[in-house]
């Protein structure tokens, strides 16, 4: 919203006869993934080695409903199965966690709207929720849903143009995969060799 850019990705295309369907997680945060192309289930093209937590937000703030339930950590639960919600807040123009109690007596959106692109399969999008909003909310008045509908295009116009860079480290063996992690990954929570070794047990 503040015009920043989102960040960066960096990514492991280990070469074609890795078998990542096998070794990645099923889920980014709370959103399941399914790795399937015209109905034939396919490997994953590559790994997220940096830029987890970024990615997992942005897939969890897509959600148009309550996240389910999996095998969360304890950082997950206190954020995705929080007591608190994610909104698009009219009184402060910025995104902020709020109660379930406030978002429903005060003038916001849910985080979704913000975005602005939702996936084929979803039922809404953004603008169509914002007209039945202000459609059921004509308490707080035309000046104010205006200045919410307002707010609302800015931000899907400020995600939109967010810019993100990915870098792919291509057909690299683990060994090499993790060196250039440790090099590349300077910033963000920092991350041992022997911390990478253990997320990546699997390879032997």
């Amino acid at each position: 919203m503040s015009r920043f850019p989102i960040g960066g990705f960096l990514l492991w295309q280990p070469g074609l006869k890795a078998d990542l369907k096998r070794l990645a997680k099923d889920r980014l945060g709370p959103v399941g993934g399914q790795f399937a192309v015209g109905g034939c289930a396919r490997s994953p093209a590559c790994l997220l080695l940096d830029g987890q937590h970024r990615l997992a937000t942005l897939a969890w703030m897509l959600l148009q409903e309550a996240a389910p339930e999996a095998d969360y950590s304890p950082a997950e639960r206190r954020v995705f199965l929080g007591d608190e919600v994610l909104v698009l807040d009219h009184a402060s123009a910025s995104m902020k966690f709020v109660t379930p109690e406030t978002r429903d007596n005060t003038l916001c959106l849910p985080a979704w709207t913000a975005l602005g692109h939702i996936p084929a399969n979803r039922s809404i999008t953004p603008m169509k929720f914002m007209r039945r909003y202000m459609d059921e909310n004509q308490q707080y008045g035309e000046d104010a849903l205006d200045d919410m509908a307002e707010l609302l295009d800015r931000t899907t116009r400020a995600f939109a143009g967010a810019r993100v860079s990915a870098t792919v480290i291509r057909d690299a063996t683990p060994e090499e995969a993790k060196k250039a992690f440790l090099l590349i990954s300077k910033t963000g929570v920092p991350m041992s060799a022997e911390d990478f070794d253990r997320a990546v047990g699997w390879q032997a």
